[in-house]
């Protein structure tokens, strides 16, 4: 009996330590979201939804055919891909895709559209 109460328990701090490092990390990529939004030119937002936690994030390699490479210094590099969603549900494609570097967020591309 001790025993399986020993491995209750530790499955509980398992447990609690796993959701606790998935909010953390959500946190950061709300935080990512929202800087990489604001600075998007006023002509990119409003073609936007607002909602800018609706936006999915990735780690990529950055090639140079991922899109319109501002920053070429970053190319063969791990880069953050953010995509946006658009507000006119109407129109394909309905999104922006951004490129940023890993340490300052600066906006180095902005991906092809299908």
């Amino acid at each position: 009996m001790k025993k399986y109460s020993i491995i209750l328990a530790l499955s509980l701090v398992l447990t609690i330590i796993l959701v606790g490092c998935t909010k953390l990390e959500d946190g950061k990529l709300n935080t990512l979201k929202r800087v990489v939004y604001e600075k998007l030119e006023d002509e990119d937002k409003i073609k936007l939804d607002g909602d800018y936690l609706k936006a999915s994030v990735e780690r990529v390699v950055l090639t140079k055919d991922s899109g319109i490479i501002l920053d070429e210094r970053y190319i063969d590099e791990e880069v953050y891909k953010i995509d946006f969603i658009g507000k006119d549900t109407g129109t394909i494609p309905n999104n922006k895709v951004i490129f940023v570097n890993d340490g300052f967020l600066d906006i180095i591309g902005y991906g092809y559209l299908d």
